[in-house]
């Protein structure tokens, strides 16, 4: 079988939609995400397609991203305990820690915790809030 699936594009999308409606915001800067065309914003897996090559479709690995945010994301191999806590913070909803471990099984599961993921949660928080006061923003 051929991967991504469509049904998996499709189920990627669908989640991207229903994000963009709960809240248009890059999850990784905190700016409003320009969703009119062409569009501005790239859904980004935070276990990578060939680390998990049948199991990386689910709501619990993707973060909503500008595009500029994204090859960041990429450029400077953002850690993997602040990618999730970026997925805690700003996508609640599908955070779910123990899902995404099951992603990768073939991987050391030891390598995040949710501990791990909170103290770089917080640090996330702080750095969203001062970024929205010194734009204005909520």
């Amino acid at each position: 079988m051929k991967y991504p699936t469509p049904k998996q594009l499709a189920e990627r999308k669908s989640w991207a939609v229903e994000a963009i409606k709960r809240t248009p915001r890059c999850m990784a800067s905190g700016r409003v995400l320009r969703v009119s065309f062409p569009a501005k914003y790239e859904i980004h897996e935070i276990a990578k397609r060939s680390h998990a090559p049948k199991r990386w479709a689910h709501p619990c690995n993707y973060l909503l991203l500008s595009s500029h945010m994204h090859a960041k994301m990429h450029d400077r191999n953002v850690p993997v305990g602040v990618q999730l806590a970026m997925k805690a913070i700003c996508d609640p909803m599908h955070f779910d820690l123990e899902a995404w471990l099951a992603l990768q099984p073939d991987l050391n599961p030891e390598r995040i915790t949710l501990h791990q993921v909170n103290d770089a949660a917080n640090e996330l928080r702080w750095l969203h809030a001062l970024f929205a006061e010194r734009h204005g923003e909520e």
